[in-house]
């Protein structure tokens, strides 16, 4: 999701020669330009909320002048904090605004950017095929227009989504040539967002040490470009390559410091996620307790924040929790509930999660079960996971 604080939209630099084409007074002008200005600045920096009101003034004042190509430049911008605040819904329409716009104007390149950005927004409400639609079509528009930076962004974006679709390996090979583009144009977030792609996948595939070594690399990058949200996502991949090692102690302290960025930046749902894994770590420590809460407090986020995945993936949680303290009616249906939710939106990994944990509980229930199938269809997707055979499962 954050990848856009980095890369392709130089809104700035775009809103100046606006300024300089479509006219107005001088004080309507230096208005605009200065609210849209600072919220650049509260952007950078990571503060959304803040930004999203400073982009909401220049837009209102851009939208009496009748000044469009100016009302697309903070279209896009409202979408990108909407978005990075966990309002999916409200940033796609923000979105769809800035593409009509990019229609009306005739300008590809900006009809491309917002084409990611709806990608990027029903990706996260759990739509992935059809954000797999709208990024192809923006990387056909950067491919066309010579755009290497963007077609870089959009091999991102795809492999992100290809990911959640559970096509790990296909995921992996689109973040090794964005990766390679990245490198190409000397894009230096670029090149340590691609990273943590690669990260997040070779963790899923069961390649640790690879992931390790993936978010390391990533972090020290983030750390010289003073990027909060790239240091807090990957000292995430971080914990939680530590934690499938069993490393209780250094888990703890990067999911404490990923959990204080997320937390300075007010990102809810990567807080939220954050939250998922830690608790996992106290799951498998046996901290029962403590692991309840935790996850209790990542499903209520979910919840407000409508995020399906993360709904999945907390349902899971609480479902096996309650596996280990004997209550297998409420976890069953608990279960059936996240294989519905998964399936209706395409999450095929967590599909396979939800299954090995029904194996787990009708096996607690004295019945024999083989769990050679599920394996076959974890390698299917590029994993090596599912030759666990009871609970706690530590879920990569």
């Amino acid at each position: 999701r954050a990848l856009t604080l980095a890369i392709r939209f130089i809104l700035v630099k775009n809103y100046l020669c606006m300024l300089e084409v479509t006219g107005g007074t001088s004080m309507q002008r230096n208005t605009a330009q200065a609210h849209f200005a600072r919220g650049e600045e509260q952007r950078a920096s990571g503060k959304f909320t803040e930004a999203l009101h400073s982009y909401r003034e220049a837009a209102e004042r851009l939208r009496r002048r009748g000044d469009e190509p100016g009302l697309l430049a903070c279209r896009l911008a409202q979408g990108h904090c909407l978005r990075l605040l966990g309002r999916f819904a409200q940033a796609r329409a923000r979105y769809q605004d800035a593409l009509a716009l990019a229609i009306r104007l005739h300008t590809p390149t900006d009809r491309a950017d917002a084409d990611v950005g709806l990608g990027m927004s029903l990706r996260a409400l759990g739509d992935t095929t059809g954000a797999l639609r709208f990024f192809a079509r923006a990387g056909r528009t950067y491919h066309v227009a010579g755009d290497t930076l963007g077609a870089a962004y959009v091999l991102w974006a795809t492999a992100g989504a290809l990911r959640i679709r559970g096509r790990l390996t296909h995921a992996f090979e689109t973040f090794q040539r964005a990766h390679a583009l990245f490198t190409s144009q000397g894009d230096r977030r670029g090149i340590a967002y691609s990273l943590c792609g690669l990260g997040g996948v070779s963790r899923l595939m069961g390649n640790l040490y690879d992931s390790l070594a993936y978010y390391t690399e990533a972090h020290r990058e983030f750390g010289r470009l003073r990027d909060t949200f790239g240091r807090a996502y990957a000292a995430c991949g971080i914990a939680n390559a530590h934690r499938m090692f069993g490393r209780r102690k250094t888990a703890l302290a990067h999911f404490a410091t990923a959990r204080h960025l997320y937390a300075r930046i007010r990102d809810r749902i990567s807080y939220a996620y954050t939250l998922w894994g830690e608790g996992t770590l106290y799951k498998v420590s046996g901290d029962l307790g403590r692991a309840k809460r935790v996850f209790a407090e990542a499903a209520a986020i979910f919840r407000a924040t409508r995020d399906p995945r993360g709904r999945v993936y907390t349902r899971l949680a609480i479902g096996e929790l309650m596996i280990l303290q004997g209550r297998n009616r409420p976890a069953r249906r608990l279960l059936h509930t996240a294989r519905q939710e998964a399936r209706r939106h395409g999450f095929r990994f967590e599909q396979l999660h939800v299954e090995l944990l029904l194996a787990a509980l009708r096996r607690r229930e004295g019945r024999r079960v083989s769990t050679a199938h599920l394996r076959r269809r974890y390698a299917a997707l590029g994993s090596t996971f599912g030759d666990e055979r009871d609970l706690p499962l530590n879920l990569p």
